[in-house]
C-alpha cells in the first residue's frame, strides 16, 4: 500500500508539471494579435504654389509593432500635386510625415487616402482632404500712413519723407504706395503683397521704377502693431539709373 501511494504521488506530481508548461507556452509562443489605432487631421488646409505636411500618429492597442512593421503612402493625390517621401514605414517611432508640393491647384476640396499595410492584414484606408485656400491677403494689415519712410540711394543719399500706402478697391494683395522717393503725393507706385512684396516695373513721375522687397511687424518698442516695408528698387530716369533701399516706416 505504501509502494502504490507513493507511485500515485509522483503521477500526480507529472501531471501538474506538465500542465503548467503548456501554459507558460501559450503565453510567450501563441503571441497577442496585432492591433492599432491611428490619429490624424482630417483636412489639410494650404495656399497654391506651396507646401502642406500631413502628419499622423499610431497607438499601440494590442500586440508588437516591431514584429508588425506598418508601410505607409499616400493615395490619390492629383496630378499637379506631389509628396515625399513616397512610402515610410513606422515601427518605434509610432507615427509619420508625408509633405505635399502644392502645384498650381484650383482653391477647394481634394479627397486623398493614407494607405497602410502590414503583414498578414488587409490595408487600412484612411481618407482625408487637402483643402487649397487663397492666401491670406496682408495688403489691408499694411496700409495706413507711414510717417518716417527714408532711402538709401546710390547717387541722392539719404532722404526723409512721408508716405501713404492704401489698398486698391476690388483688387485684394494690391497697395498704392504714395510719395515714393518724396517725388511728390502724385507719384504713386503700385506693389503686390504676397509673402513678398513685388514693386512691377512701371512710370512713375516721368522715372520709370522697378523692384521687391519684404515687410515684417515693427520690433521697435511702441511700435505694436505697425509695420515696416524694405524695397530694394531700381529708379531710372532718362539716362541716369539709381539704385536704392527704400525704408517705408511710422
Amino acid at each position: 500500500m505504501k509502494y502504490l501511494s507513493s507511485i500515485l504521488l509522483l503521477a500526480l506530481l507529472f501531471t501538474s508539471c506538465k500542465k503548467k508548461s503548456v501554459n507558460d507556452n501559450n503565453t510567450s509562443n501563441s503571441g497577442t494579435e496585432f492591433s492599432y489605432s491611428v490619429t490624424y487631421d482630417s483636412v489639410v488646409t494650404t495656399t497654391p504654389q506651396s507646401s502642406a505636411i500631413f502628419v499622423f500618429s499610431i497607438k499601440v492597442l494590442s500586440g508588437d509593432i516591431a514584429a508588425n512593421k506598418l508601410y505607409c503612402s499616400i493615395t490619390g493625390l492629383p496630378s499637379n500635386m506631389s509628396v515625399a517621401p513616397s512610402t515610410l514605414a513606422v515601427t518605434q517611432l509610432l507615427g509619420g510625415i508625408f509633405t505635399f508640393n502644392i502645384g498650381t491647384a484650383f482653391y477647394g476640396d481634394y479627397p486623398c487616402q493614407l494607405k497602410i499595410s502590414t503583414q498578414n492584414k488587409a490595408d487600412r484606408i484612411i481618407n482625408f482632404k487637402i483643402r487649397i485656400v487663397p492666401p491670406t491677403d496682408y495688403a489691408p494689415m499694411l496700409a495706413g500712413k507711414y510717417d518716417s519712410c527714408y532711402d538709401f540711394c546710390s547717387m541722392s543719399g539719404f532722404t526723409y519723407y512721408s508716405s501713404v500706402v492704401s489698398t486698391v478697391a476690388d483688387t485684394p494683395y494690391l497697395l498704392k504706395l504714395s510719395n515714393i522717393q518724396n517725388l511728390g503725393s502724385d507719384a504713386i507706385v503700385r506693389a503686390w503683397i504676397s509673402n513678398i512684396v513685388t514693386v512691377p516695373i512701371q512710370s512713375v513721375a516721368g522715372k520709370t521704377i522697378w523692384g521687391k522687397g519684404t515687410y515684417s511687424k515693427d520690433a521697435r518698442p511702441g511700435h505694436t502693431g505697425d509695420f515696416i516695408l524694405t524695397i530694394d528698387d531700381t529708379l531710372v530716369s532718362g539716362t541716369d539709373t539709381q539704385t536704392c533701399i527704400m525704408h517705408i516706416e511710422h
